[in-house]
């Protein structure tokens, strides 16, 4: 955790600098001129409160590509400044705001929550700035809501939980019971796309109280219901202190396995929990075993350079790096019109540390997802070790609602 608040501490230095320096520099066309002038990257994040562990793991996934002591995009030398939005919808939006005002900004990197994402794009968007978000955008900002302006990265919540679902028919899971947040709308929306997959039935969903530390109560109902599994939608604080109770020895553990989404299952919550995570199913669309080389460059540097290991965050952050780098690659140096820019995003081929990597037609990722369990490596750390394929080039359905009307690999 050292370390961590040592990133933490970095990263808003860089913050505090950064206005300074871009508000003394000019205005300039949105990529390059004859002269191939540098870019300008602008990210917002999350980088101080609860929710701040997988932003900076995202954003030091987007600086990993960036070394040297002149940082590079393609052939154009870039200028990045770190902008923290606390975790507020308002902060982000007045920050939005007067970034605009300042001058042009060619690329925003966004690792911020739903409602901070949904506040900034329509400025962004209006400056003709695009966003690539690092985190999971509202479900309503993919299909008839796509922006033309907004490509997304991390990959809809929907596919993971479907994904989930799938993997519970295969483990021949009947019955399941789902303990969630009291986040009615994200529960909702969870449970919706997990029951479009999922053969079995839903037996309960048990709702917990906010910031709960003690789930026995939840743990007893859970065995009198009779269900093959449970799938939490838990993370953080309350997720770790719920894995802990369900794997007590004599508890849940050895009777009723525990699936879940990756997001509460990262290496800082796995060393919290230890021993008790030892056989949770997580399901994401990126594991540190797979064996593809960006994702091997990917482990061995994040390791090397900031002395922790990657996460699905990083992983993200590292695409946004290599998609941006492999775009600014083939643009030629010259003033180019946004539809020029936007056609090189949507089609450019990136080696993804995920996988196979392409675009819809909204701008979500098609993505393969993941069934990883939690193990002990050879270390003693606690992993989550690749089991195998559950989707593969998993699209949104909602996607051919999106008015943006382009061909998208098949």
């Amino acid at each position: 955790m050292m370390r961590r608040r040592q990133v933490l501490a970095g990263l808003m230095a860089a913050a505090v600098a950064a206005p300074r320096g871009l508000a003394a520099a000019p205005a300039r066309p949105r990529l390059a001129g004859p002269s191939v002038p540098p870019i300008t990257v602008i990210i917002i994040a999350t980088l101080t409160g609860p929710d701040a562990l997988g932003p900076v793991d995202a954003v030091d996934g987007f600086f990993l590509g960036l070394k040297g002591k002149v940082r590079h995009l393609g052939i154009r030398e870039v200028k990045t400044a770190i902008f923290d939005d606390q975790g507020s919808p308002d902060r982000a939006l007045s920050l939005a705001r007067h970034l605009v005002q300042r001058g042009r900004t060619d690329f925003v990197l966004a690792a911020v929550g739903p409602d901070s994402l949904a506040a900034i794009l329509p400025v962004f968007a209006e400056a003709g700035s695009f966003v690539l978000s690092l985190a999971p955008v509202p479900v309503a900002m993919a299909g008839s809501g796509c922006s033309p302006w907004l490509f997304d990265l991390a990959g809809q919540s929907d596919g993971l939980h479907q994904a989930a679902g799938i993997r519970l028919g295969t483990d021949r899971v009947r019955r399941l019971a789902v303990v969630a947040p009291p986040d009615v709308h994200t529960t909702h929306a969870a449970i919706s796309a997990l029951k479009a997959t999922y053969p079995g039935e839903i037996a309960e969903i048990l709702t917990t109280r906010r910031g709960a530390m003690t789930y026995d109560r939840v743990l007893e109902r859970i065995a009198a219901l009779d269900v093959g599994g449970i799938y939490t939608l838990l993370t953080g604080g309350t997720g770790v202190e719920f894995v802990r109770a369900w794997g007590r020895p004599g508890g849940l553990r050895s009777r009723v396995p525990l699936y879940a989404p990756w997001m509460g299952f990262d290496p800082v919550y796995l060393a919290a929990m230890g021993e008790a995570s030892l056989g949770v199913v997580t399901v994401g669309n990126w594991a540190f075993d797979l064996d593809n080389p960006a994702n091997q460059l990917l482990i061995k540097r994040f390791k090397s350079v900031y002395g922790r290991r990657a996460t699905t965050w990083a992983a993200q952050g590292f695409d946004a790096y290599q998609l941006l780098n492999a775009a600014l690659d083939v643009l030629p140096p010259k003033t180019v019109p946004p539809r020029d820019v936007r056609r090189v995003l949507r089609t450019i081929t990136i080696q993804s540390a995920r996988g196979p990597f392409t675009f819809d037609t909204d701008q979500f990722p098609v993505l393969d997802y993941y069934a990883r369990r939690v193990v002990r490596d050879e270390h003693g750390h606690f992993v989550n070790r690749l089991q195998g394929v559950v989707v593969t080039d998993w699209r949104n359905p909602a996607a051919s609602a999106c008015p943006m009307r382009w061909h998208a690999p098949s």
